[in-house]
């Protein structure tokens, strides 16, 4: 997630955090367990990584969870690990019922695999439950974690101004490929953060749940509205949770999300294979100008701060390389693929510059458009790394890259 908005002061922070803690615990007494942990059919386990410059933000969302507790049906619970300022919490919501579970007497780093693996086989042990999906909160870029990014970051100082709040550990998509490997299969898996519907991501995740829901491009500050999706995350209702999520922006602040079917990852990808070797070879790349992007164009000052490579529209690209019949084709998989889609004129970005311009967040082919983006490499990428990177993924090897030159 980018900052949209001036963070508050840290005396501020500190007042909403106190008033955070003051709000979970006020009913502590009150909170019933089930006699039967059994009747609980489904876990949404939020992770909150926050220690960053999203710190402030995440007191909103436990104020909007909380405001939701009685969409929350009988027999759901929704778990949020918080880590932001000073120690990481535990807070447990059920219907009508909201109480912190556990505070930690030490600082952790939410960003670090070991500790992520460990806290969530704990919430899994401590919280039975027939299925589970998961929320990940934090920012985020993408698949490519050169130079050291890509989901959650953690500064391990408490900091919340940027740019030094962001400054710290990152979890790349292998590690977080490991971490899910060590929990029970997600109904689905939801990215409240940056850039994470790429097809790169969603080919390497896919083992792990049956939907993917994320964005392609940059989302606000502000993230999700849990108060409006809470009824829909507790029942996987996830055309619910991308519908709700995207009615809340509108105007510059509109969001794009899209909904991954994990069954179809691998027809998809034989659908694309036969197009790889023979449109983007080394020494013969196509044209990519006129594909919807999602970043700032790399090289550029925004696009430089952004340490990501240029996002194109999976679609909107086989659009520009495929023959018609092979379009149409393809089509029909991508569908089956990518069940639910939202979109928008334009959408957040703390990147847009009237020097640079505005194409990375305006709509420029809504006819051929999304919500999921896919890496094109570049000479330009040899230096961050991202090439490399590239090479190590399971959709290099699922769509034959190496046959390129790539």
């Amino acid at each position: 997630m980018p900052d949209m908005k001036l963070l508050r002061s840290s005396i501020l922070s500190a007042c909403l955090m106190l008033s955070a803690c003051v709000l979970f615990v006020a009913c502590t007494d009150d909170f019933v367990l089930p006699e039967d942990e059994s009747a609980i059919s489904h876990t949404v386990i939020i992770w909150m990584g926050a220690e960053n410059s999203l710190a402030s933000y995440s007191i909103d969302d436990l104020q909007e969870m909380h405001d939701a507790v009685d969409a929350i049906p009988q027999d759901c619970q929704v778990v949020v690990y918080r880590d932001a300022q000073f120690a990481p919490s535990v807070y447990l919501l059920r219907h009508g019922q909201y109480r912190i579970w556990k505070e930690y007497e030490n600082d952790e780093n939410s960003a670090d695999s070991a500790i992520v693996v460990r806290r969530l086989q704990d919430l899994v042990g401590q919280f039975p439950s027939k299925t589970y999906s998961m929320v990940i909160w934090s920012h985020a870029t993408g698949w490519s974690r050169s130079p050291h990014r890509s989901v959650i970051v953690d500064n391990g100082s408490n900091l919340t101004n940027p740019p030094q709040a962001n400054i710290g550990t990152w979890l790349d998509l292998r590690q977080l490929e490991g971490v899910l490997s060590h929990l029970p299969h997600l109904n689905f898996l939801m990215f409240d953060a940056c850039y994470m519907q790429t097809i790169e991501v969603a080919t390497q995740l896919y083992p792990y749940a049956d939907y993917i829901i994320g964005s392609p491009a940059e989302i606000p500050g502000q993230g999700a509205p849990y108060d409006k999706i809470m009824e829909n995350l507790c029942n996987a209702d996830v055309k619910g949770i991308v519908q709700n999520y995207a009615a809340t922006y509108q105007g510059a602040y509109g969001v794009l999300l899209s909904v991954v079917k994990s069954s179809q990852i691998p027809a998809l990808c034989n659908a694309t294979k036969s197009v790889i070797p023979s449109r983007f070879m080394k020494d013969d790349m196509p044209d990519v100008g006129n594909v919807q992007v999602y970043a700032p164009a790399y090289g550029s000052d925004y696009g430089r701060q952004s340490s990501l490579p240029v996002p194109y529209d999976m679609r909107s690209l086989m659009h520009q390389v495929m023959t018609q019949d092979q379009y149409t084709t393809w089509v029909q998989q991508w569908e089956r693929t990518v069940p639910y889609v939202t979109s928008a004129s334009e959408w957040a970005s703390q990147y847009v510059s009237y020097t640079y311009g505005t194409r990375h967040n305006h709509m420029t082919d809504a006819d051929n458009y999304g919500a999921i983006s896919m890496h094109v490499p570049s000479a330009a990428y040899e230096q961050p790394g991202w090439n490399s990177e590239f090479r190590t993924l399971r959709w290099y090897d699922m769509l034959s890259w190496q046959q390129t030159g790539w």
